[in-house]
């Protein structure tokens, strides 16, 4: 059955017609990433938009959404494009339901694109086989957590950090929650559902951080692009002199040796990573199929890991190898 919106409050709802609206338009899309600065939470961005032009190319957005009756239009057109200054995106969106020819006027002379009120109303009638992300929210809160991670601060932070770190931090980060996802998923088989949602978001992210990590690889040879990666995978940073730096602050925030560092770090299974990611057919359809297991991770109706499509399925594959997990424990 399809689902509306019409359960949420007025603002939740305009967000997911306006996510439901980008997402057709072929966007990749998360909503509610909250800016942090040192764990204090600075302003929500209510939507965020990546889209890959061409293997040089990506577009980041901020959207500003206010559905109210005094919108304060012309106040969210300043506050979205300091957000999209601030975080070096390429473009911001304010979304009002003010439909006012002066504040599109006025968002035009500062190259905010705005939204008003008229659009606003097309997209009402908008319909999905999706679950809103309060539903989903829902899944990872209360009775979740007690037998599980707090997987609901655990998105929360890895929306914030897609908002900032689409580097090989972010990625090693989200690394270590996917090998967490993937043992809870076979230990905790009771919350399944929400675990098996997890599992495509997470997967999400880290196709899309990785696909931003290599536009600036595009024409590299295979050969230093493989290099990048792995030392990137490895050490959560690239080129000879950095990885330095990073091994002695290691060694010291560990108080350990340097040489001991690098042993426990060689020990870990990047080449996995690296052979997949390096290859071009392969990273050309990262964004594609980042898109597709965002999407599994919302529909209303769960598909199992099992039944994924083949090329989706080869990802979860990857990386329970990556992680040391069977994947019978997965797919069985």
């Amino acid at each position: 059955m399809e689902s509306k919106t019409d359960d949420l409050f007025k603002g939740e709802q305009m967000e997911e017609l306006l996510r439901l609206y980008f997402l057709d338009l072929g966007y990749y899309v998360i909503r509610g990433s909250k800016l942090r600065f040192h764990e204090v939470e600075v302003t929500d961005v209510d939507l965020w938009l990546y889209h890959r032009s061409n293997p040089i190319s990506r577009e980041r957005i901020n959207v500003d959404i206010k559905n109210k009756v005094r919108p304060m239009a012309i106040e969210r057109i300043i506050v979205a494009k300091g957000i999209m200054d601030i975080l070096g995106f390429d473009r911001c969106i304010v979304a009002t339901s003010d439909k006012r020819d002066e504040v599109i006027e006025f968002g035009e002379k500062r190259g905010v694109t705005v939204l008003n009120g008229n659009f606003l109303n097309k997209i009402k009638s908008l319909t999905s086989q999706r679950l809103s992300e309060e539903k989903l929210n829902s899944l990872l809160k209360d009775e979740f957590t007690k037998f599980t991670t707090n997987w609901y601060l655990k998105n929360e932070s890895a929306k914030s950090g897609i908002l900032e770190n689409l580097d090989f931090v972010g990625a090693n980060s989200l690394l270590i929650d996917i090998k967490e996802i993937l043992i809870q998923f076979h230990s905790t088989p009771l919350k399944r559902e929400g675990l098996t949602r997890l599992l495509y978001l997470f997967v999400s992210y880290i196709l899309i951080t990785v696909d931003f990590i290599l536009k600036d690889m595009a024409f590299i040879e295979a050969s230093a692009k493989n290099k990048h990666l792995e030392d990137g995978f490895r050490y959560g940073i690239t080129g000879k002199t950095k990885i330095k730096i990073r091994i002695e602050q290691m060694a010291t925030a560990s108080n350990r040796s340097p040489q001991s560092i690098i042993g426990a770090v060689e020990t870990l299974p990047v080449d996995i990573l690296r052979d997949f990611f390096g290859k071009n057919d392969n990273a050309k359809n990262l964004f594609k199929l980042a898109k597709e297991f965002e999407n599994y991770a919302y529909l209303n109706s769960l598909t199992k890991p099992l039944d994924l499509p083949p090329e989706l399925k080869g990802v979860i594959g990857l990386l329970c190898d990556f992680s040391g997990i069977d994947r019978k424990m997965i797919f069985g």
